[in-house]
């Protein structure tokens, strides 16, 4: 017998969702929601309470990444970048093989 009797068990405990990806625990929340008021036999009240309870216990959970793909860095801080991995790209090819990160790693102890 599962002792599971709330959607945010379910969603935390039972199967880790809130903990691993909180967006995707988020989108699952409803449809979990409706499958155990089908199986535990709770009332509309009861279910959408569940969603309203697990949503906000999910929503303290940190989400994705954010996109960045539109920030800047300073150019400073962008220089900075290119000088080291030209430091560190000691053949010139504009990628890292093993030997130069080793190398690098090396440099830095």
């Amino acid at each position: 017998r599962e002792y599971a009797c709330t959607v945010e068990d379910v969603i935390s405990r039972r199967t880790r969702l809130a903990f691993l990806n909180s967006e995707a625990a988020k989108e699952a929340v409803p449809r979990v929601a409706e499958i155990m008021a089908k199986e535990l036999g709770w009332s509309p009240e009861v279910e959408a309470a569940q969603v309203t309870s697990a949503l906000a216990y999910v929503s303290t959970y940190g989400g994705p990444v954010p996109d960045k793909a539109g920030a800047s860095l300073r150019s400073a801080t962008f220089r900075d970048i290119i000088d080291i991995f030209k430091a560190i790209d000691e053949d010139g090819s504009g990628f890292l093989d093993r030997t130069e990160v080793e190398h690098a790693a090396g440099k830095l102890g």
